[in-house]
């Protein structure tokens, strides 16, 4: 059902709304808004609203809409900002090619634009593709990477634009560089200032989602425990102020969860890692189920509930999530410890390059 009031006032409503980080009280009143009496500024906030409290063909339907008014109004620049969304939510959602497409529409466009903070943000995807492609390269002590350099540029326009998100969401990724290469306390000292900015409220909600999900990913790869509670215990006051109790989509409850779990907290954190399955079937993330599918495979191992864990395990790896190194250790529970020894083997094979993958597996390898 239409809401009666005038559509200025809806508009007026959703931007106050967003303007404190009302998020879904944003999505509620500005979704009832038909899109084509909309300006692309407004569309472009309901897609930021909906990326928080709507479904993902929603976000990508209104931020694609959004994208081409900007574009029939000649401006480029938020037609690239845009482009550069839609590569994200493209690229959440496991649509590879498609995202890599939005990646080349803004790359195109910023080519004929002067420079601004976008610039920055292709730079910051450009390192952050080919992480993901290549993995951590070894070099050189003091040879300054490709990826380096992106960072480096990424960093200047930040500065030079005032774009504290950008700044800081480069700092973090400057430090996760760090440890890769090895250098784990510089890299630490980043992550952490970077998570500090995130967690006092300092950027727009979009980044620090990303820095704390980066962050509590990296605890995670480096069994950094104390440091994840602190930081996820400081993401929570934030979450509570901007009205978003679950944070962003599943993500945010599944990295509670993993902090939960260890410590020893396992009620409350099954009950989040069942919610994160219930958010990312509703965000229509099915691949990202195994991420919470894990976790709750963890949990049953950790109560010794073999078979629970078992179906668990297999529902992650279904969903295309690698189950390692839970998978590996309930062998180990069931006797089994060379088979599991055989898993891990081929796992480590498979991120041979990456030291924070690795990580995550060798305690369970010495273990077996």
């Amino acid at each position: 059902m239409s809401d009666p009031r005038p559509v200025n006032e809806l508009v007026e409503l959703g931007r106050e709304a967003a303007a404190r980080g009302s998020w879904r009280e944003a999505y509620d009143v500005l979704v009832a808004v038909d899109p084509a009496e909309l300006a692309p500024e407004d569309l472009e906030l309901i897609g930021e609203a909906t990326s928080w409290s709507g479904p993902s063909e929603l976000c990508i339907e209104t931020r694609e809409r959004a994208f081409g008014a900007y574009l029939a109004n000649g401006d480029q620049r938020s037609a690239a900002r845009l482009a550069l969304a839609l590569f994200r939510d493209y690229f959440l959602t496991r649509a590879g090619s498609v995202a890599a497409g939005w990646f080349m529409h803004a790359e195109r466009l910023l080519k004929e634009v002067a420079e601004c903070p976008e610039h920055g943000y292709l730079a910051l995807v450009r390192v952050l593709i080919g992480a993901r492609q290549q993995g951590p390269a070894e070099r050189p002590r003091g040879e300054i990477s490709e990826a380096g350099l992106q960072l480096r540029r990424a960093l200047e326009i930040a500065q030079k634009f005032g774009d504290r998100d950008l700044e800081v969401l480069v700092l973090h990724s400057q430090g996760s560089m760090l440890i890769g290469e090895g250098e784990v306390d510089e890299g630490w000292a980043l992550i952490d200032q970077a998570a500090a900015a995130a967690a006092t409220g300092d950027l727009r909600p979009t980044a620090t989602g990303f820095v704390y999900c980066w962050t509590i990913s990296a605890c995670r790869d480096l069994l950094e425990l104390r440091r994840a509670g602190e930081w996820t215990a400081r993401f929570e006051q934030w979450c509570e102020r901007t009205s978003l109790p679950g944070g962003w989509r599943g993500d945010c409850r599944v990295h509670r969860a993993q902090v939960l779990r260890v410590q020893g907290r396992w009620t409350e954190a099954e009950a989040e890692a069942e919610h994160a399955c219930e958010d990312f079937l509703r965000f229509n993330m099915p691949s990202e189920v195994g991420q919470a599918a894990y976790e709750l495979g963890e949990l049953h191992l950790c109560r010794g509930d073999l078979a629970g864990a078992e179906a668990a395990f297999r529902r992650a790896l279904e969903a295309g999530f690698e189950p390692q190194p839970g998978h590996s250790l309930l062998r180990l529970a069931e006797g089994k410890p060379s088979v599991g020894l055989g898993e891990l083997d081929r796992a480590l094979a498979e991120v041979r390059d990456d030291r924070k993958k690795r990580a995550r597996l060798l305690p369970a390898y010495v273990e077996l």
